[in-house]
């Protein structure tokens, strides 16, 4: 009969053998995690519309926003549209893509501090061959 006790991850294990011996067995100790995974940087859509413009221009702006924060410090959380959801919207065509408008709002930590609801408007370029951030306001 195997008898797990709940609780601390340091707690031990204890199990009970046919002979009425009792042994207890360490478990391992854990480690929290210290980073989130980064976002990686989409490749353009390869067909280009407004709903791939903006998927493509949203998962850009989480790339970035994080690469922007890791260049500072060691980020333990990060989430993009945690406070209220990301807002993309096609602002207008070029010749050569479309323009989408990123609103939103991220909340991080970082081993020093924290922050929920940090506001954000970037201004993306999106084609076939690039997604180009262009400008952002706060």
């Amino acid at each position: 009969m195997l008898v797990v006790t709940a609780g601390c991850a340091s707690s031990p294990l204890v199990t009970d053998s046919s002979d009425g011996t009792v042994a207890t067995i360490s478990s391992p100790e854990t480690t929290a995690v210290t980073t989130v995974a980064p976002a990686s940087f989409p490749s353009p859509p390869t067909n280009l519309t407004n709903e791939t413009a903006t998927t493509a221009a949203i998962a850009h702006e989480e790339a970035r926003l994080q690469s922007q924060l890791r260049n500072e410090t060691d980020v333990t959380y990060f989430e993009l549209g945690y406070v209220r959801p990301v807002n993309a919207t096609v602002l207008n065509e070029s010749d050569d893509g479309l323009y989408v408008r990123v609103d939103a709002t991220y909340s991080y930590g970082t081993p020093d501090k924290s922050a929920d609801g940090v506001p954000v408007v970037s201004l993306y370029h999106v084609n076939e061959t690039t997604i180009r951030h262009v400008n952002e306001t706060t």
